[in-house]
């Protein structure tokens, strides 16, 4: 059987935004969300369950110099003050980061509370109390789908811009015109036609997608002889 050390170095290494760090000690707290239902004359209550609380993670993190490093862990040394700064900022962001449990794998969180406390009894560092509680952050990734530019709409007025840029061109002026088989404009349409397909299509849409990018590249290879003939071609070599 293996020693309680052994299974304690097949941990993950904790880790929030990236930054490594030991831990004397962590909990992790997970509630359920209970409602309580009483009636008259009757002992006892129905306990209606509503959800599952985020779970909230507590660590004390040692930012001592000298102490080594566990199997599975990587941080940078000196852990003081290089790497309680770094990981002092991290905390010090309010947007949600990505937390490395040692048991649980990747969480997504949001940095609740993080305690320095400088002592002169500590000559090697510092002791951090930190705490972080669970995000779900799906809303708020939807919201700005929705809010933000539609790369669709960006990707049809390119093709668009393209097809009246290589109207513009001056064959007399470009060593070896391009002529494209047939418009930017349905080539990036037969591209949008397989978005909403099933993902068996992905192989027919990467060859479709690899087709327009072959097309820029021919169009730009072609123009890059002619540049310095007329430079009035940069507006379609910038697309």
């Amino acid at each position: 059987m293996p020693s309680v050390n052994d299974l304690f170095g097949r941990l993950l290494e904790f880790q929030y935004r990236g930054i490594g760090f030991p831990v004397v000690e962590f909990t992790t707290e997970l509630r359920q969300d209970l409602v309580i239902h009483k009636f008259i004359d009757r002992d006892g209550a129905h306990v209606e369950a509503t959800g599952r609380a985020p779970l909230q993670i507590t660590a004390r993190i040692p930012f001592l110099n000298g102490i080594e490093k566990g199997p599975n862990e990587n941080w940078q040394r000196p852990l003081y003050p290089f790497g309680w700064k770094n990981f002092f900022a991290a905390c010090a962001d309010r947007t949600s980061g990505e937390l490395q449990h040692p048991e649980l794998g990747s969480l997504q969180v949001k940095c609740e509370m993080a305690h320095t406390r400088w002592s002169g009894s500590v000559r090697g560092g510092v002791f951090v109390d930190c705490s972080w509680i669970e995000t779900d952050d799906t809303q708020v990734a939807l919201t700005e789908a929705l809010t933000g530019p539609s790369p669709i709409g960006y990707m049809a007025l390119s093709a668009a811009e393209l097809d009246n840029q290589l109207a513009t061109l001056n064959p007399a002026l470009v060593p070896q015109p391009y002529k494209p088989p047939f418009s930017f404009g349905s080539i990036f349409a037969s591209i949008r036609s397989t978005l909403d397909q099933y993902t068996i299509l992905q192989k027919q849409f990467a060859g479709r997608l690899d087709n327009a990018l072959y097309q820029v590249t021919a169009i730009e290879d072609s123009l890059n002889l002619a540049i310095n003939a007329n430079a009035l071609n940069w507006p379609t070599t910038s697309r």
